[in-house]
């Protein structure tokens, strides 16, 4: 029981810091509010990250935010570095990937 609730707390801490950088990162540079007009407007998007688990959660990870994956089964893909594409949506500073497509990046690759 105290594991679940450490990976819980850890999965709030990963989203409130995720929701905290992609705040900034909107509000830093026009580029920023780009991205998020365009996540609006329920487009495609690639991403490059890692994929962690965190309690029942896949969750991509990369240098600029987390992202909730949902639309597809990834759990085999749990650690590796994935390129995904998909709709991306923000909802309260939680982003979230509706994927439709997945490919592992091997290395060299971006």
């Amino acid at each position: 029981m105290e594991v679940v609730m450490k990976k819980k707390i850890v999965l709030g801490v990963v989203l409130l810091v995720a929701g905290y950088a992609g705040l900034f990162s909107a509000c830093s540079d026009n580029n920023g509010q780009d991205r998020q007009a365009y996540r609006s407007d329920n487009y495609q998007e690639t991403i490059v990250g890692t994929i962690s688990k965190v309690d029942s959660q896949f969750i991509l990870m990369n240098e600029e935010n987390d992202y909730l994956i949902s639309g597809m089964d990834l759990s085999s893909m749990a650690g590796k570095t994935v390129e995904l594409t998909g709709v991306v949506t923000e909802n309260e500073g939680v982003f979230t990937i509706e994927v439709s497509s997945r490919k592992e990046v091997e290395f060299g690759e971006s």
